[in-house]
Parts: C-alpha cells; sequence; structure tokens
C-alpha cells in the first residue's frame, strides 16, 4: 500500500504545492477520531480501519492493533473502505464518487472485488482504487518469484520513463530497480480490462499450473489513484497498469514491435544506427531478416508458435485486438526475449469504423490492409506473420523430399 501512496505522490508532486520535507509526515487519519469514540462502533465497522505506511529499513508495518491506540512514531495512517455497500458505504465514497461516472455506481454492491483508500495531508486529499486487489494478490503469488513485500517496494520508488515507438501518447512510469512499468490507461481500456479481467486471471493462472506456454505480458495490477488538493483548488485522476518489464537485467542491441501489418509499419533509421532506442515495426524486420535471418531452434520453434497461437485464440475469443509481439535481441547472450502486449482493446464501434474507413483507401495505404481489422482476421494475420519471422534452425533433415 505504501507504493499505491508514493505514486498518488508522484502524481500530486508535479503541481504547485507547497515543499516540505517528507509528505508521508503530515498524513492524518480521516477516521481515527471516529474509532477513538467507543470500542463497540470499531467492532461493528468490520469494512474500515487504520493502516500504517511505516518506512523503516525492514520494510514491515508496525503492529496498529485495536488495543494499542498510541500514535506511533513515523508512521502514517490512513482511512481505508473495502467492498462497502447500503448508506454507510455511499456516504463514506461520497467525495470520490461525485467524479465518477454512472458505470463507477455499480462497483459499490454487494461483492464488490476492488479496494478504496483514501488519505490526506494538510494541502490534499489522496485516494487509490485497487481493481481486483484478491484476484491480483493470488495471481501474484502463483506467477512472481518474489514475495509481495518486493513488489510493493518495487513500486513505492516511481519515476516517469519514456517509452519508445508508442503513438498513444499515454504516460508512462518505471520503477526505480525496473522491474514494473506502469501505463496510464484511458477510461474505455479500463472498462475493457474490467469486463475481460476474470477471463485474464483463469488463464493465466491455469496456464502456470498446468505449465502450458504462454507469452502474454503479465499484468500485475490496475489502480486508479488521485488528489484533490484545496489550497490552489487543483485535482488530478490517473488510472494506471502495471506489468512485467520483460527486458529486466538484459541489455538488448535491438527491439521490434510486431503486429502481423505492412501499413505504416516501418520507422526509418540511419543504416547500421538501428539501437534499442529506436523501437522498430514489421517492415524493419522483414528488410533486416533478407540478410539476416531470425533462427531459432526446433524446440524453440515450437514453444513459441504454440504459445502465440494459444494466446492469441484466447484474445480473439474476447474480442481483443491490436495486440503487438515486442521482440528484443540480447546484446550479451545474443537470445530473444518476446511478449504479447497491447492485449486490452477490445473491437469497439470506433475501431470497426476506423477499419472501414482505411478499407477503402482514402487516407492512403496503398492498398495494403488496414492494421485494424476484426477478432478473427486479426488473429489469423498475427499468427501467420510471426510463424514467418521467425525461421527454423536448418538441419540434415531439412528440405528431405522436397523436389528441386
Amino acid at each position: 500500500l505504501y507504493g499505491i501512496f508514493h505514486l498518488c505522490w508522484l502524481c500530486f508532486s508535479n503541481t504547485d504545492r507547497p515543499k516540505t520535507n517528507s509528505p508521508a509526515r503530515h498524513l492524518e487519519s480521516s477516521s481515527s477520531q471516529g474509532n477513538r469514540s467507543s470500542d463497540s462502533e470499531q467492532t461493528s465497522r468490520k469494512t474500515s480501519g487504520v493502516l500504517s505506511f511505516f518506512r523503516g529499513s525492514g520494510g514491515k508495518s508496525p503492529d496498529l492493533s485495536i488495543q494499542r491506540k498510541e500514535t506511533l512514531r513515523g508512521a502514517d495512517s490512513a482511512y481505508y473502505q473495502v467492498s462497502q455497500s447500503g448508506k454507510e458505504g455511499a456516504e463514506n465514497q461520497a467525495a470520490e464518487s461525485q467524479d465518477d461516472g454512472d458505470g463507477d455506481k455499480q462497483k459499490k454492491q454487494l461483492g464488490n472485488p476492488h479496494v478504496e483508500l483514501q488519505f490526506s495531508d494538510a494541502n490534499a486529499k489522496f485516494y487509490c482504487r485497487i481493481y481486483y486487489a484478491e484476484e491480483f494478490h493470488k495471481m501474484r503469488e502463483v506467477i512472481l518469484a518474489s514475495n509481495e513485500d518486493d513488489f510493493i517496494r518495487s513500486l513505492s520508488h516511481c519515476l516517469p520513463w519514456q517509452a519508445r515507438g508508442g503513438k498513444s501518447g499515454a504516460a508512462f512510469y518505471a520503477t526505480e530497480d525496473d522491474r514494473f512499468i506502469l501505463k496510464q490507461m484511458p477510461r474505455l481500456e479500463v472498462q475493457s480490462f474490467l469486463d475481460f479481467a476474470p477471463h485474464y486471471f483463469n488463464y493465466i493462472t491455469t496456464a502456470v499450473q498446468q505449465k502450458r506456454p504462454t507469452a502474454l505480458a503479465k499484468i500485475l495490477g490496475v489502480y486508479r489513484i488521485g488528489y484533490k488538493n484545496s489550497q490552489n483548488n487543483t485535482e488530478k485522476k490517473l488510472d494506471l497498469l502495471v506489468m512485467e518489464n520483460l527486458f529486466y537485467g538484459r541489455k538488448m542491441a535491438q527491439v521490434f514491435d510486431l503486429k502481423g501489418s505492412l501499413r505504416n509499419r516501418n520507422v526509418k533509421t540511419e543504416t547500421g544506427k538501428e539501437t534499442c532506442d529506436v523501437v522498430l515495426l514489421d517492415e524493419n524486420l522483414l528488410k533486416m531478416i533478407r540478410d539476416n535471418p531470425l533462427y531459432i531452434r526446433s524446440h524453440c520453434k515450437a514453444v513459441l508458435r504454440a504459445s502465440i497461437h494459444s494466446d492469441a485464440y484466447f484474445l480473439s475469443s474476447h474480442l481483443i485486438i491490436d495486440y503487438s509481439l515486442l521482440v528484443g535481441r540480447d546484446d550479451i547472450t545474443n537470445e530473444l526475449v518476446v511478449g504479447i502486449i497491447d492485449y486490452i482493446r477490445t473491437f469497439t464501434w470506433d475501431k470497426k469504423l476506423e477499419m472501414v474507413v482505411k478499407s477503402t483507401g482514402i487516407l492512403g495505404g496503398q492498398g495494403k490492409m488496414p492494421t485494424v481489422v476484426s477478432p478473427e482476421l486479426y488473429r489469423t494475420r498475427f499468427c501467420e506473420a510471426m510463424d514467418k519471422y521467425f525461421l527454423k534452425v536448418p538441419e540434415h533433415w531439412t528440405g528431405l523430399g522436397v523436389s528441386c
């Protein structure tokens, strides 16, 4: 949770806020006064309490039990809400619900899988919504080699990150240890993910438990963070997606973003300067493999093909399009690191309109198939292209039985 607090502070620190030595030292609990009124009220309100953001060298939170009511030095308390419903829950969430759309009101019903946090200092109120908190927690236990404390410590130190090759204009952040990437999500993508998430959790956990190959870059958390500054009347809200950094601990010589399309999929570079500083696209790869093919061993080819075909079928069955295969070549080991990214966007009416307009050739494209097509067609094109991009290492059986 301290990691989420730091994200809120990172978002807030870019505004015209009076500087302090430590923003967390001025946090105030919005529920501590109510909790001190009577022990019976504390017992009845099982969905609210006090959390601690304690920055010690050991990374452990202090004991804030009901019996211990004194203020801990160096600890920061925050009011939190978990799956509240009814009148009390509506009153506690009124501050944020005024800014949310009608779709967010549905999340206040019984059985809400999301967790909401609110905390404040002398100048501003902060809040954080953790989407599918329990589901993401269980999935991280399955797929991460490290424990939850390491994940929290990574999120507690984030920096703005300049994504190369992206066209969405979304803000990116990276954890200071380079383990995770955070991407800003537009509201439409958030809603798409909320509908898609239960299927995603089941697919990933099943693949890991049954040891089935998958190339999906793992999404490890989705959050909404924001603040309201009472001093200068400013506010900000961000929806953030946390995903693994595929290239963590590696030095990449070249990076490609591949969709299987040849329409506007070329980056102009100077010859001999195609380094990892530039994310190359499909046409760049095709030009390169004419002289330097990407050969992989037969068993690697089989695993890669099975992963891509299985993942693409799963995504198309949920109307997901516009995903890419991110490929990096390690400069030291000469290994290929791959992962499917950007698999959130569904085939909505605006994408259908884009497909129709580009198919007519009004916007150019020289008769090439548009990048955005129906989910089934996108899957077929994507799988066929990846099969052609990565070639199997020739062996003495290659070409046997083929007439010259």
